[in-house]
């Protein structure tokens, strides 16, 4: 399924005060579908793309809540120095994921939520994270 936001070679973006809601048909229950991911970032290579800051944001529902880079590349998109602050990922597969060697500098300040069948912060590629604050709570299929 396609990402509710798909960012290339965008920078120095602030994203505060938003709930990515993945859900599908939310009068009379939550029983619709998850979205795939909420936001995706995956610049091309030799593009700039990084310094995101989400403050007080909530993801829910979603398969994974913000994925930097589309896989590993050693070569690929740069897709650091991003901050997280006070962001909660409610019923979400997976909470945020580092897919590529340029995924550096990440900053997760109060940062929780409930990740079912998941993780809350999927390292893949990548490094030099720094997490300070937060809880959650893991459910396994």
């Amino acid at each position: 399924a396609n990402p509710m936001f798909n960012i290339t070679g965008a920078n120095a973006l602030s994203i505060r005060d938003l709930s990515f809601v993945g859900q599908s048909g939310l009068q009379g229950g939550l029983t619709g579908r998850a979205a795939s991911h909420a936001f995706y970032m995956a610049s091309e290579a030799g593009w700039s793309g990084g310094e995101l800051h989400f403050s007080d944001c909530y993801f829910y529902h979603c398969a994974i809540g913000v994925q930097f880079g589309a896989d590993a590349n050693p070569t690929g998109p740069n897709c650091a120095d991003s901050v997280f602050e006070n962001v909660a990922f409610i019923n979400c597969t997976n909470g945020i994921k580092m897919a590529t060697e340029q995924s550096l500098n990440m900053r997760l300040f109060n940062v929780g939520g409930s990740i079912t069948g998941g993780t809350l912060l999927w390292v893949e590629r990548g490094g030099d994270v720094t997490w300070i604050g937060g809880a959650g709570t893991f459910y396994s299929n």
